[in-house]
């Protein structure tokens, strides 16, 4: 089956191992990457695009907007989020958006490609985790609620409430200042906390950390 892909991620390392495993798996097809929500755009109106996966948190736009954006314009193609948010908030929002398929960063390369051969076919696809978030009651304390870390992320969370800077944080995981501070933000974006001590708190709250 040959299918023209856009991937609209902004991380190199991510974007381009998916690339990899499309072309890898769906031979003869093309496959576009964009950082950004503008270079996506400009792809679009100038490839015929079947597919698109999708990342929420974008250097210039929200995933959600560019998702409902892309299917007003382009109706006939397919969008699958690929993101490392999990919480059903997420979830609803791009469902109702326009996206066919929500799959976590961490999926495996065989749930990526039965998230394509379903959407292709204008069928929905959740993976496992997703189905649990979004059969889980909102008012739930569930765990499948609270903020989905990394593995990076959880090591830094633990770091930060252990009162480390980002230099030292940095120099302990073998990272640079900027990736540490990158990593801090996107913990307070994930827990909605506004300073470092909230931060902390609630993941303690949480028992994400003892």
């Amino acid at each position: 089956m040959v299918i023209n892909f856009l991937i609209i991620e902004d991380h190199p390392i991510v974007a381009e191992g998916l690339q990899k495993l499309l072309l890898e798996s769906f031979i003869n097809s093309e496959c576009f990457i964009a950082g950004n929500g503008k270079k996506a755009l400009a792809i679009l109106n100038g490839h015929p695009i079947d597919i698109v996966i999708l990342d929420i948190n974008l250097p210039d736009c929200n995933g959600s907007d560019l998702c409902t954006t892309i299917k007003m314009k382009f109706t006939s193609i397919k969008i699958i989020t690929l993101s490392s948010y999990g919480q059903r908030s997420y979830v609803e929002k791009m469902i109702n958006a326009g996206s066919l398929a929500y799959l976590h960063k961490n999926a495996e390369p065989e749930e990526i490609i039965a998230a394509i051969n379903a959407t292709i076919k204008g069928d929905t696809y959740y993976s496992c985790f997703i189905k649990d978030v979004m059969n889980t009651k909102s008012d739930s304390k569930n765990h499948s609620l609270l903020p989905l870390l990394t593995g990076r992320e959880t090591q830094i969370l633990i770091l930060v409430a252990e009162g480390l800077t980002n230099q030292e944080i940095a120099d302990k995981l073998f990272i640079s200042q900027q990736t540490a501070i990158s990593h801090r933000k996107n913990l307070l974006i994930k827990f909605n906390a506004r300073n470092t001590a909230e931060l902390v708190r609630l993941a303690l709250q949480s028992g994400l950390i003892g």
